[in-house]
């Protein structure tokens, strides 16, 4: 990544970075009061937009967790638009459609190695757990991976692409078994 003079970080891959690499990617809610990320309606919309963005290409999800203050998820991106202009836009349309309150930027770590990607997939799986919010990983609705993604059709889409209100394929999804590493066939 390449700093900036003001200190923030420019989330671009090098030219030597493959397109497809895998990120862990962190965001989080600003600072303030305003519903969790875990609201039911609004946990049900970041999940039909995830599966939205990774039925029409624009990433390739692996695995991605909702919890009530931030989110995680294990992405590759397409060189272009690429992880920084792809993460802006999903941003952007939930806060422009479902007012949510994002802090600016977010973190971003690729992932070098199956077993770095193995232990990221854990770690983000057993989030909810360590957080006390669930007894197991199971029991946590608010997670989806490739494994549903790629069994399920596309979300109905409004006209500016991102799902429709009220729901989809992926409203209550339960991940099931352990996410693909990357470089694995789809």
């Amino acid at each position: 990544m390449i700093t900036h003079p003001k200190g923030r970080l420019h989330h671009c891959a090098p030219k030597w970075v493959p397109a497809g690499e895998t990120y862990h990617v962190r965001l989080r809610l600003a600072a303030g009061a305003q519903p969790p990320l875990t609201e039911t309606k609004l946990g049900s919309v970041l999940l039909d937009s995830v599966a939205n963005y990774h039925s029409r290409g624009r990433w390739r999800c692996w695995l991605f967790v909702v919890m009530p203050d931030h989110i995680h998820g294990l992405l590759a991106f397409p060189y272009e638009p690429g992880m920084s202009a792809t993460v802006q836009q999903w941003k952007a349309y939930h806060t422009r459609c479902h007012g949510v309150s994002w802090q600016a930027g977010y973190f971003d770590h690729r992932v070098r190695s199956e077993r770095e990607f193995a232990e990221k997939a854990h770690y983000l799986r057993r989030n909810p757990v360590a957080k006390g919010l669930c007894a197991q990983e199971s029991d946590w609705r608010w997670v989806i991976d490739c494994n549903v993604l790629d069994r399920v059709p596309a979300p109905a889409t409004e006209a500016d692409g991102m799902p429709a209100a009220g729901g989809g394929p992926c409203s209550n999804p339960r991940a099931e078994g352990p996410a693909r590493p990357p470089g694995s066939p789809a």
